[in-house]
């Protein structure tokens, strides 16, 4: 029977277990990026012209309402289309339909 030495053993779970631990502790102000767009509120639109949902992942806009804009990051990678909440539907509407920023005279 052959012994092993356990301290080897011992010093690698030391440095695997505490080792992200320290590197932590070191950096505790890092945070994820997509953090900062979080504290952002969202963008309000208003709506131009009606529009009917075709399909189960659109929302009907009705005109002079506000929609809330959805963050960049969650838009579709498609032109041509917005993801908005209206009336605590949230869905895709025509980018033509809306006008970002104050109410159309």
């Amino acid at each position: 029977v052959v012994k092993q030495d356990v301290w080897p053993f011992i010093t690698f779970l030391f440095v695997v277990v505490a080792a992200p631990y320290f590197i932590y502790k070191m950096f505790p102000d890092v945070k994820p990026t997509y953090d900062d767009d979080m504290d952002n509120e969202s963008d309000v639109a208003t709506v131009l012209f009606p529009y009917q949902a075709m399909n189960p992942d659109e929302v009907s806009l009705v005109p002079q309402s506000q929609v809330i804009v959805a963050p960049q990051h969650l838009q579709p990678n498609f032109q041509g289309w917005i993801l908005v909440s209206s009336n605590g539907v949230i869905g895709l509407v025509p980018a033509s339909h809306l006008q970002f920023g104050s109410c159309p005279d």
